[in-house]
C-alpha cells in the first residue's frame, strides 16, 4: 500500500545559528521582527543549549520533556524509551477529538528474501488486517476501527512498516491496546486462508500500479541497479513472486517477523487529548510486552545500490496506458554518508545542501531553466525534488537518494524534434548546473532560503504523527521536529560536493517516456525489450563519453540562464503572524464573510490556527453553462495563472499558497489564499488584479506583439492538450462521473475542444472579459488571523483596481448547478465496455436555506459539518 494523506500537518520557527569554515553566521537578525514574540514557546533550537530531562520511572529507562516547536503548536511532547528499548513520541493536545498513532519498523522490501520478493509488503498486510479477535471485539483491528468511525493505513517502503490509525477519543485507549497486539507474535493468525487472502490482496495492489505510469516508469531504475542489492528486486510483490507453496511462505513469514519486529527496532509516535502521564501509562503497559531481540538498526548489502558516478544511462520508454510525455533524471547517492578515497565520509544530515540546489533548479522565474524550457516551447513543467519526498526510488532507506528530476515535455516538442532533440534538453540542463558551479553558492540566498524553510513550517499547529515516527531514527529529541526541516547549517563545501560529484553527467539515470517520440518503426529494432515484472518496453543505451564530457565542462552557458534574485516577498518583515490574545483561554477561528459594505461572522470553531485564509470571489454576469463565453473567461484565467507564475512561486517559499479558477456552474472567478497570514497576501491580491487588467488591456490592443501572441498559443495548446489528456483517462479508468457532470452541469467536452481549437483568439477574449468584468458583485471571506477590517480593505482593493460596477438583478447567475425538479429522482448510467469494476455516485441536491439568504460559503460551510457528523453516527 501507499502512503495516505497526511493527518495534520507540520511547522517550525526559530533561529538558527549558521558555521562555516570556524566562522558563525547569525540568522537571527533578520528574522527578528517576527521571532521576538515565539521565543518563549520553545526557547532555544540547539541540542547543545537544551537541557533534556531524563527521568526514568516504571517501565521506562529515559525520559525527554523538551522538544522544539513552533510558536503555534499547543501540544505538550515527552519522549519515552521503554525498558525493552522501544522509543515513543508523545503528544497531549486537549483541543483534540480524535486520538492518532503511528508507528514504524525499521525494516521493509529491503529485507524481503531473494526468492520472495514482496514479503514484507505481505506481512505488512497481515499484521494491519490479522490481528487476533477477542470475545469483546471479534474483528481485526482493521474492521474494528472502521466500525468505531476510526481510519487506518499501512504501507511498506525500502527499510520501514509504516503503521498508523485514528480513533475518536473515547475508543483510544482500547484501540491502542489492540494496536500493541498486533506486534505480538500469534502464529495461529497465518492461516492457508489469510495467506492466500493477503496474497490475493498484494496482487490487486500491484494490479493498481500497473494502471499508473507514475508507479511503472520509475521502476526503470531498478534496471540500472546493482543486481546484489535488494534495490534491483521487484519490492511490491505479487501472486507470482509469492505464491510458492503456503507453508514455505507461512515460514518465511515468521522468520521475517521474528528476526525484524524488535522493539528496538520500533519507533512510536502517539497524539492525543489525554494528560501525557496517561498517554505514558498506556504505552508502557501495552508496549512493554513486544519483545527485544537487538537487532542492527543499520542494515548492511554486500554492494552499493549503484556504482556511482560510473553510470551515464539512459532509458527509452513506450508508456502503455497513456501518452505520458515524461523526463526523468536520477542523480542517486547515499544519504547518510558519501565515502571518497582518502576523505572521511560526508553526512549530508544537518548541512542538507540538497535544499539550496533544489531551490536553484525549480525557481521559476526570468532566466530559470524552467522558463526557458517553456519559452523554447520544449516543456511544460519542470520539477525537482528527492526521491524520498516523491514515493518512488527508494522511500526511507538509509543506503539511498536521489535527485530526481521531472520535467514534462510537450507534444509539439515530440512530435516535431525528433529523438535527437532530447540530448539538446539534457545539455541545457547541464548548462544550469555548470552555472550553478561557476557562480558558487551564496550565503544571502541560503539565508533566504533559510527564511522560508522557517515561514513555511510555522504555520500549523504541529507535525503529524507519521512524520514524527520517521524523524525519530534521524533526530532525537528536541530536535525530532525541526532537525529535518530547518537549514541550520552553511556550507559552501557540501553544496560544491553534490555538484561536482554527484549532479554529473557519469552520475545520471535518465528515463525519457513517450509513444509519440519513439514511433512504432524504431520499435521493431532488436535493442528493445521488456521488462519481467512491469511490462515496460523499453530500450537502454550508455551515453557516449563525448556527449557526457561537453555536458560536463560545456565551453559556454546559455546567455539565457540566469540564477534568481532576491524575493521580494521576504524584503522587511517578511511575515506577520498573530498569536493568541493576552488571556486568550477560548482560541477561536472566525469566518467573516463580506458582500461590498456588510459583514457577517458566518461560524467559529474552538481551536487555534497561526494561519489564515483569503477566499476573494468575483461573481459574473449569467454567461450561459458551457457556453463559448464560459469557455473564452476560462482560457482568460489559463492566462493569468501562466503571466502569474513567477510571483505565486515566489509567494510560495514565504508560506502563502494561491490559486485563480473559474468556475464554470457558479460564474465565479474565486482568488484563493491559505497558510501564513500577513500584509504578503493583500500584495499579492493585488498583483492578480493588476495582471487580470493588464491582459485584457494588452489583448484589445491593434498590434499584439510577437511574444504575447506566441505566450497566448502556449497557454491555449497547452490547455487543449490537458483537456484531451482528462479525456483519454476518463476513458482508460472507465470514469462514470464524467458523464454525469456532462449531463447533470450543461458542460460540454466536444465544444471546449472545438473552441479551443477554432475559436479562441487574444481580440476576442479580450472584447467579452472587458464587458464582462465592467459589472461584477464582489465576495471576501476572511478565515483564521484575518478580521472585517482587512475583509473590507481587500474587498475595496478589488473595486479600486478593477473599477467594476455591481451586477444588475437581471444579471445576477442562477446557481443551479444540478438542475432536478424538485421532489424527483435523476439517474445517469455510463456504459463503457467491459470492465472488472464498477461504481456509483449520490448526489443529493440542497436548495435554499428556508427564510435566509443563499449565502453559498456558509451553506457549505454548514453542510461539510453535517457530513461529518452523520458519518461518524454511522460508524459508533
Amino acid at each position: 500500500m501507499q502512503p495516505s494523506a497526511r493527518l495534520l500537518l507540520g511547522a517550525l520557527l526559530s533561529a538558527v545559528t549558521l558555521t562555516s569554515a570556524g566562522a558563525a553566521h547569525d540568522l537571527k537578525a533578520p528574522l527578528q521582527p517576527f521571532l521576538s514574540h515565539q521565543r518563549s514557546a520553545y526557547g532555544h533550537l540547539h541540542k547543545d543549549n537544551v537541557t533534556s530531562a531524563e527521568r526514568p520511572s516504571g517501565g521506562i529507562v529515559r525520559r525527554v520533556d523538551e522538544m522544539d516547536k513552533p510558536g503555534g503548536d499547543s501540544r505538550e511532547y515527552r519522549t519515552i524509551t521503554l525498558k525493552n528499548q522501544l522509543e515513543a513520541v508523545l503528544a497531549s493536545d486537549m483541543n483534540e477529538e480524535f486520538g492518532t498513532m503511528a508507528l514504524r519498523v525499521k525494516a521493509g522490501s529491503f529485507q524481503d528474501p531473494d526468492e520472495l520478493p514482496g514479503l514484507a509488503h505481505l506481512l505488512e498486510h497481515l499484521v494491519h488486517h490479522l490481528s487476533v479477535p477477542t470475545d469483546k471485539h471479534p474483528y481485526s483491528v482493521y474492521k474494528h476501527l472502521s466500525i468505531i468511525g476510526g481510519d487506518n493505513d499501512a504501507f511498506t517502503v525500502a527499510e520501514g512498516t509504516f503503521f498508523q490509525f485514528q480513533v475518536p477519543k473515547k475508543h483510544m485507549q482500547d484501540a491502542l491496546k489492540r494496536f500493541a497486539d498486533m506486534f505480538i507474535m500469534k502464529e495461529h493468525v497465518f492461516t492457508d486462508e489469510t495467506i492466500k487472502s493477503e496474497i490475493t490482496a498484494v496482487n490487486n495492489d500491484f494490479n493498481a500500479f500497473l494502471q499508473n505510469e507514475k508507479w511503472r516508469v520509475p521502476h526503470m531504475t531498478k534496471v540500472a541497479a546493482n543486481h546484489q542489492h535488494p534495490h534491483s528486486r521487484f519490492d511490491p510483490g505479487n501472486r507470482a513472486s509469492l505464491d510458492k507453496g503456503i507453508s514455505k511462505v507461512r515460514k518465511a513469514l515468521v522468520g521475517f517477523f521474528n528476526q525484524f519486529y524488535s522493539a528496538n527496532a520500533i519507533k512510536l509516535s502517539l497524539i492525543g487529548p489525554f494528560p501525557l502521564d496517561k498517554l505514558q501509562k498506556w504505552v508502557v503497559q501495552y508496549f512493554s510486552p513486544i519483545p527485544n531481540r537487538q537487532i542492527p538498526l543499520t542494515h548492511s548489502y554486500p554492494v552499493t545500490p549503484y556504482e556511482f558516478g560510473t553510470l551515464g544511462i539512459r532509458y527509452d520508454v513506450v508508456p502503455a496506458l497513456k501518452d505520458v510525455n515524461r523526463m526523468l533524471l536520477y542523480f542517486p547517492y547515499t544519504p547518510e554518508g558519501i565515502v571518497v578515497p582518502g576523505a572521511p565520509p560526508r553526512n549530508f544530515k544537518e548541512s542538507k545542501p540538497e535544499q539550496y540546489i533544489l531551490s536553484l533548479i525549480n525557481y521559476r522565474g526570468p532566466g530559470s531553466l524552467s522558463r526557458v524550457l517553456i519559452e523554447r516551447g520544449w516543456a511544460t513543467r519542470l520539477e525537482a525534488k528527492l526521491t524520498e519526498e516523491s514515493g518512488d526510488l527508494c522511500e526511507a532507506s538509509d543506503d539511498l537518494a536521489a535527485f530526481k528530476i521531472e520535467i514534462r515535455l510537450t507534444r509539439n516538442f515530440c512530435e516535431a524534434s525528433g529523438e535527437r532533440a532530447v540530448d539538446s534538453e539534457l545539455e541545457l540542463f547541464f548548462h544550469f548546473l555548470h552555472l550553478m558551479r561557476r557562480e558558487g553558492s551564496d550565503l544571502e540566498r541560503f539565508t533566504t532560503l533559510a527564511n522560508e524553510k522557517r515561514a513555511q513550517w510555522d504555520e500549523a499547529p504541529g507535525d503529524d504523527a507519521e512524520k514524527i515516527v520517521e524523524s525519530l531514527f534521524h533526530f532525537p529529541p528536541p530536535r525530532t521536529m525541526s532537525g529535518p526541516s530547518l537549514l541550520d547549517k552553511w556550507s559552501p563545501e557540501d553544496i560544491s560536493f553534490m555538484l561536482d560529484r554527484v549532479l554529473t553527467p557519469d552520475n545520471i539515470i535518465a528515463i525519457v517516456a513517450s509513444k509519440t517520440l519513439f514511433s512504432e518503426k524504431s520499435r521493431t529494432q532488436k535493442q528493445w525489450k521488456t521488462e519481467q515484472w512491469y511490462k515496460i518496453v523499453y530500450r537502454g543505451t550508455n551515453i557516449s563519453s563525448e556527449l557526457k564530457a561537453r555536458w560536463r565542462s560545456p565551453p559556454a552557458v546559455d546567455k539565457r540562464l540566469k540564477l534568481p534574485g532576491p524575493n521580494p516577498f521576504t524584503a522587511g518583515e517578511m511575515v506577520k503572524i498573530k498569536g493568541k490574545g493576552e488571556g486568550d483561554t477560548s482560541p477561536k477561528r472566525s469566518l467573516y464573510k463580506l458582500t461590498h459594505r456588510f459583514v457577517e461572522l458566518i461560524v467559529q470553531r474552538s481551536y487555534y490556527d497561526v494561519s489564515g485564509a483569503v477566499l476573494v470571489v468575483l461573481t459574473l454576469p449569467e454567461l450561459g453553462s458551457g457556453s463559448r463565453e464560459q469557455f473564452m473567461v476560462d482560457l482568460y484565467i489559463k492566462l493569468i495563472t501562466d503571466r502569474m507564475d513567477e510571483t505565486t512561486y515566489m509567494a510560495s517559499k514565504t508560506g502563502i499558497d494561491s490559486s485563480i479558477e473559474f468556475d464554470m456552474v457558479e460564474n465565479h472567478i474565486l482568488i484563493k489564499f491559505s497558510r501564513i497570514a500577513g500584509q504578503n497576501i493583500q500584495r499579492l491580491l493585488q498583483s492578480y488584479l493588476e495582471t487580470m487588467k493588464r491582459i485584457w488591456e494588452e489583448y484589445g490592443s491593434t498590434r499584439l506583439s510577437t511574444e504575447l501572441q506566441e505566450r497566448f498559443e502556449y497557454v491555449r495548446l497547452n490547455t487543449l492538450e490537458k483537456k484531451l489528456n482528462k479525456q483519454r483517462s476518463a476513458l482508460a479508468q472507465k470514469l462514470a462521473h464524467k458523464s454525469m457532470d456532462e449531463v447533470l452541469s450543461g458542460y460540454s467536452f466536444s465544444r471546449h475542444v472545438e473552441f479551443l481549437l477554432s475559436e479562441a483568439t487574444p481580440t476576442a477574449i479580450a472584447d467579452l472579459v472587458g464587458s464582462v468584468l465592467a459589472r461584477i458583485d464582489i465576495t471576501v471571506f476572511a478565515s483564521g488571523n484575518w478580521n472585517d477590517k482587512e475583509a473590507k480593505r481587500m474587498a475595496q482593493l478589488v473595486s479600486d483596481v478593477l473599477g467594476s460596477d455591481a451586477l444588475e438583478a437581471d444579471e445576477k447567475p442562477t446557481r443551479q448547478s444540478i438542475q432536478i425538479p424538485l421532489g424527483q429522482r435523476g439517474v445517469v448510467v455510463s456504459r463503457q465496455g467491459v470492465s472488472r469494476a464498477s461504481g456509483f455516485e449520490i448526489f443529493l441536491q440542497v436548495g435554499h436555506f428556508p427564510g435566509k439568504a443563499d449565502t453559498t460559503m456558509a451553506k457549505n460551510v454548514l453542510l461539510q459539518q453535517l457530513t461529518e457528523l452523520v458519518t461518524r453516527l454511522a460508524f459508533m
